[in-house]
């Protein structure tokens, strides 16, 4: 089950950014943390559990057994999709 090694992963992740930034305030006395030399803001989502189900239940599938890790559809495949059913 990938769930907990990802959570994990995540945490790591999050105290090494704080780090980052709390060294980059003390070398150069910066009030927001997100804002780096070039002026650009840094954005980052993490998503901890795409399938909260399968985690739950340890399994990679959802409640309508669909991996949503390995079963993706191609663009023109989509497209399709959206045609018949726009919701």
């Amino acid at each position: 089950v990938e769930g907990y090694l990802g959570s994990a992963v995540q945490i790591r992740f999050l105290h090494e950014i704080f780090l980052q930034n709390e060294a980059l305030l003390e070398n150069k006395g910066r009030e927001n943390t997100s804002e780096y030399g070039n002026g650009k803001v840094r954005k980052i989502l993490l998503i901890h559990a795409v399938n909260p189900f399968g985690m739950r239940h340890h399994r990679r599938t959802n409640e309508n057994n669909v991996d949503l890790n390995r079963n993706v559809l191609a663009p023109d495949k989509i497209k399709s999709v959206i045609e018949r059913d726009p919701n």
